[in-house]
């Protein structure tokens, strides 16, 4: 419409100035006029549609803007729960990697104390053949010297019984050792085979070489997640407490021996002084430490053996 007015004024304008055309330029300026009416018309018909047009486009541009609001919103929601949950994750992997430290530094241990086991067992043997030397040669010595006086052959029977005595507490000893290395040897194993599983992700066990009481801890423990941990951990606290009772029997002391009578009533044979004692030497060396007074706890059984 501005256009229009200028063109108006420029027309009307030059109509003014202009003396030698008189009717002519008046006819040529009113044509341009209406022709520029005309196209000015359909002009501002086109513009409107573009105006509606842009409108639309411009409510369609809103709506799409906020649609990827509402997207770019979930998106950032749905980062930081994904940061979240990653950051759990680093936390829960991080744990796992120092108890599988520990387990580690756990199985060296027992593997040690299985190493020392093996040679105390050895150490054992080893006193045992010697017992057995010794037995046997005392026992030719008591053979050969058959014609001496009877109190060398008293001591010499003492001693052998002494040295027999021993050699089955020994032996006993020998079973006790085995016993706890044993125990320590299939908890290793189960350690082992539950590390391996960790380290591979898998839930299945190797069918090799294992006894029943492996497999029954392994169904104690479970496979579960961090519970494994737990189960190992309670498992080897038992563990200690079995073998540490296990090994820490009290020790009769030299030349006593652990018997019962015929009615199944515990008692203790001193093979040196040939006495017998209801109460269990240490304890009875203690009590006559505390009361000098008491002293019949040891007297002497009916037909013992000598």
């Amino acid at each position: 419409f501005l256009d229009f007015i200028e063109v108006s004024r420029n027309l009307f304008s030059m109509q003014l100035n202009a003396t030698d055309d008189g009717q002519k330029s008046v006819a040529f300026g009113v044509s341009e006029v209406a022709s520029l009416l005309d196209s000015k018309f359909v002009t501002c018909d086109s513009l409107e549609d573009d105006m509606e047009r842009l409108k639309k486009e411009r409510n369609e541009a809103l709506k799409e803007m906020s649609k990827l609001k509402e997207k770019l919103s979930e998106s950032v929601n749905l980062q930081k729960q994904l940061t979240e949950e990653l950051q759990i994750v680093k936390q829960e992997a991080k744990a796992a990697v120092e108890e599988t430290r520990a387990l580690r530094s756990r199985i060296h241990l027992a593997e040690a104390a299985q190493r020392q086991a093996r040679g105390m067992e050895m150490d054992y043997e080893e006193v045992i053949h010697l017992l057995e030397a010794e037995i046997v040669e005392l026992k030719a010595q008591l053979t050969d010297h058959s014609g001496q006086n009877k109190d060398n052959i008293q001591d010499l029977r003492k001693r052998v019984t002494v040295l027999d005595c021993q050699l089955r507490k020994s032996e006993s000893a020998r079973k006790t050792f085995e016993v706890a290395t044993e125990k320590l040897l299939q908890f290793v194993e189960v350690v082992h085979e539950i590390l391996l599983d960790n380290s591979t992700s898998s839930t299945v066990l190797s069918d090799r070489r294992t006894t029943l009481s492996t497999k029954a801890l392994l169904a104690r423990l479970g496979r579960i997640g961090p519970t494994v941990t737990t189960a190992l951990a309670a498992e080897a606290r038992d563990l200690a407490k079995s073998v540490r009772a296990i090994l820490e029997v009290d020790c009769l002391p030299y030349g006593w021996e652990e018997a019962y009578t015929a009615d199944g009533i515990k008692y203790f044979i001193n093979h040196v002084t040939q006495t017998t004692s209801w109460i269990h030497p240490v304890t009875s060396a203690l009590s006559l430490l505390c009361s000098e007074d008491d002293d019949d706890g040891i007297r002497e059984l009916p037909g013992s053996k000598s």
